[in-house]
């Protein structure tokens, strides 16, 4: 499983996903990197490693399943877009 890496991109929409069977929660987040968006959920092992901010500035790495989905492995947050409103 290879992983990719995107700089520099916002978060624009985030919306909660039902719990994983262990109890841990699931985020589902489009970003914006440069004129491109990605769609992304987070992985339903990750637990409560993520906890996504719409409007940050961040650094996301993530793979592709088999089945094209795109995975988050990890957020880095590099602070406020300064966007106050949808």
């Amino acid at each position: 499983m290879k992983k990719e890496k995107l700089n520099s991109c916002k978060i624009l929409q985030l919306a909660r996903l039902k719990n994983s069977v262990s109890g841990n929660p699931r985020w589902k987040f489009i970003i914006q990197s440069g004129s491109q968006l990605f769609t992304m959920k987070t992985a339903s092992s990750a637990g409560y490693k993520f906890l996504p901010y719409k409007y940050f500035n961040v650094t996301v790495v993530y793979h592709v399943t088999r089945k094209g989905n795109l995975i988050c492995d990890d957020i880095t947050y590099h602070g406020y877009t300064g966007i106050t409103s949808d």
